[in-house]
């Protein structure tokens, strides 16, 4: 009795090292499609031109998912975007968090469309939207994941620190003294990644839209 209770222990605890190992397995595993081991590189790219439709947004960067939420389903009720159009939603925003009351952080939410005139008379019988025309823009840019809501979380947290060491190593040449020489960064939400870029045209790294005239 004695040596089978020692037998049944020592499978117990194999079986327990076995789960054990297996729970981290499977943790790094989702950690890993996740993107959390990405390494972060950067290139010089460019922001495509086109047509966007947006809306002006103040308050918590943390708030942004429920505005996009809601003007996506807006504009696929007023027939403007469509599944598979390939016209992707983005975010352009203006303000560190940690040097600008988060009440007063300044963001664009918008969506590239393909102009039509439906757009335009959306535009124009609400208010709250607007459409504007940009320009092929130069950017230092990097792409992160996109598997769930957990991404926007995780591509903050890995890409906006290596932004900032990136300005002052590899990509020095484009980042002024200024107080606002890293002021703006446009987020491109694809539909397998997210596209993180900042603007670097002309030694600026501020991207503001001019609305188009209907």
């Amino acid at each position: 009795d004695i040596i089978y209770t020692g037998i049944r222990t020592q499978i117990r605890k194999k079986m327990v090292i076995e789960i054990i190992l297996a729970v981290i397995g499977i943790v790094l595993l989702f950690l890993f499609y996740m993107g959390v081991f990405k390494k972060i590189e950067f290139k010089i790219s460019k922001l495509p031109s086109g047509d966007i439709i947006y809306t002006e947004y103040q308050g918590a960067y943390e708030k942004v998912g429920d505005e996009f939420t809601k003007m996506h389903g807006t504009l696929t009720k007023a027939g403007i975007i469509k599944e598979g159009d390939g016209c992707h939603p983005l975010g352009i925003y203006y303000d560190d968090p940690g040097k600008v009351d988060k009440t007063k952080c300044r963001a664009v939410i918008g969506n590239y469309v393909k102009r039509a005139i439906v757009v335009e008379t959306f535009v124009k019988e609400n208010p709250d939207f607007k459409l504007a025309s940009v320009d092929e823009v130069k950017t230092i840019a990097t792409s992160f994941p996109y598997r769930n809501w957990i991404s926007f979380i995780l591509g903050t947290i890995k890409v906006y620190p290596a932004f900032e060491k990136a300005f002052k190593g590899e990509f020095k040449e484009y980042c002024s003294d200024e107080e606002d020489s890293k002021e703006s960064m446009i987020e491109v939400y694809k539909p397998k990644e997210i596209i993180f870029s900042f603007p670097v045209s002309s030694g600026k790294t501020s991207y503001y839209l001019t609305t188009k005239s209907i």
